[in-house]
């Protein structure tokens, strides 16, 4: 438990790449803990590394299936790799697990927001390459 605090203190400093060590060093000697995977992926995603976070919080909800708070950020990271239908998929999960979490609301409203606007970038994509094509 203490190398969890410690990463958790580490966290909070901004210091994410020393967290992980101190959240895989609890990890070793308590791999049961869903806690210290979600705080590993939460530091990962800190550091851009959302494919590594997805991972963490994979693990969260495998161990505690109603961590809402691991698939909710598993959506945002989702996202932030414009995989968009998954990350709408983790915040209607998130919902059904808990109706009243505003922040979902907010992320699949963005998520949906972010896909809109790759739609009408593409269109508008699409329409200048035809008319310089017909020029």
């Amino acid at each position: 438990m203490a190398y969890f605090k410690k990463g958790l203190a580490l966290y909070e400093l901004d210091k994410n790449e020393e967290a992980i060590i101190c959240y895989d060093k609890a990890i070793e000697l308590n791999p049961n803990d869903a806690e210290f995977f979600y705080n590993k992926g939460n530091a990962l995603d800190n550091l851009d590394k959302y494919e590594e976070a997805i991972k963490c919080y994979e693990k969260t909800i495998q161990m505690d299936p109603n961590h809402y708070l691991a698939m909710n950020n598993k959506g945002i990271a989702y996202g932030n790799l414009n995989q968009h239908e998954k990350a709408l998929a983790c915040f209607d999960h998130v919902i059904r697990l808990n109706p009243r979490d505003h922040e979902a609301y907010y992320n699949r409203g963005n998520e949906l927001i972010n896909n809109v606007k790759i739609w009408i970038f593409s269109y508008l994509f699409i329409i200048i390459i035809y008319y310089l094509i017909k020029s």
